[in-house]
């Protein structure tokens, strides 16, 4: 984030008394969001994350739930927000930025890069250790909250003996999947990542209860021709709810990808669903008149 963009932001406008930082101020306030966000990112790279999650994960005997749970920062500092978010170093992180203002929306500026490559390396160090953990897995999730994280599947930091596991742990027991996207920029993903994502989902199809298909910047639909690979690849015998967002479908394939499902399906959720069928213009309601003129004159 530039300082200008910063500036802009909810953490650049004001002060907790309501009047405006000075320059100074703003300046110290960005060089602190600025220490923070490299602090994390060097945490991502690092061994930190690894080492923490190997120790914590055996701890927890019962955990069967798997994911990110993907909050904006300024929800994380809203320190007047009962519901808010709590974790570790949390109080630290709101006095550096003396923040108590109210949540509002996400950052208006397009950095969805730097989201979505922060939260594939979290993402692939969890499974990573999931898997070494040999857990089984009933629920798995890129983001499962208000805030669509936009995972990169193509880029996933796994092996490929490290994905086949994960396809071994999902394909068991897995009742509850949330897949949240980011695409690459350019209109149509590569193949590699296609098959990545439909070996997810057709390995987990069997045993699926709930299934949230999302992306996260809809100007970069998924294609329907993968949505089509998809619906004749998936096979479901235990859906119940489904839900679909952002994507682009045709009514045949939506119709086959829904009908897998038709015998236990109880919901079906879209948003942002587009249908990309051609469309068939209607008669000139003009020409009517001329006929039932000629219908007449034939008769």
């Amino acid at each position: 984030m530039t300082y200008c963009e910063f500036s802009c932001s909810v953490f650049g406008n004001k002060a907790r008394d309501g009047r405006k930082w000075n320059e100074a101020e703003l300046q110290a306030r960005y060089a602190a969001f600025q220490a923070t966000e490299e602090d994390h990112r060097a945490i991502l790279k690092s061994s930190s994350l690894r080492d923490t999650l190997e120790k914590c994960i055996p701890r927890f005997e019962n955990a069967v739930a798997f994911g990110l749970q993907s909050y904006p920062m300024e929800t994380l500092l809203n320190s007047e927000e009962g519901n808010c978010f709590r974790c570790l170093g949390l109080p630290e992180l709101t006095n550096q930025f003396s923040y108590t203002g109210r949540s509002s929306t996400w950052f208006h500026i397009p950095f969805p890069q730097v989201i979505g490559n922060a939260h594939v390396l979290t993402f692939s160090t969890l499974v990573e250790v999931v898997i070494k953990s040999k857990r089984k897995i009933r629920k798995l999730h890129t983001c499962n909250g208000t805030y669509f994280c936009g995972l990169s599947l193509w880029s996933l930091h796994l092996t490929q003996s490290q994905y086949k596991q994960l396809l071994c742990l999902i394909s068991w027991e897995l009742e509850y999947l949330h897949i949240c996207l980011r695409l690459p920029q350019e209109r149509d993903p590569d193949e590699t990542g296609l098959c990545s994502l439909l070996d997810i989902l057709v390995a987990a199809a069997s045993t699926l209860k709930t299934l949230v298909f999302s992306q996260w910047i809809p100007k970069y639909e998924l294609n329907p021709r993968y949505f089509e690979s998809l619906s004749r690849s998936v096979h479901f015998a235990r859906l119940q709810d489904l839900s679909l967002q952002s994507i682009e479908v045709t009514e045949d394939t939506l119709k086959a990808f829904s009908n897998s499902a038709a015998s236990t399906l109880r919901r079906l959720s879209l948003n942002s669903v587009g249908l990309r069928d051609p469309i068939i213009s209607a008669p000139d309601p003009r020409n009517y008149g001329r006929d039932h003129e000629k219908l007449a004159t034939n008769l």
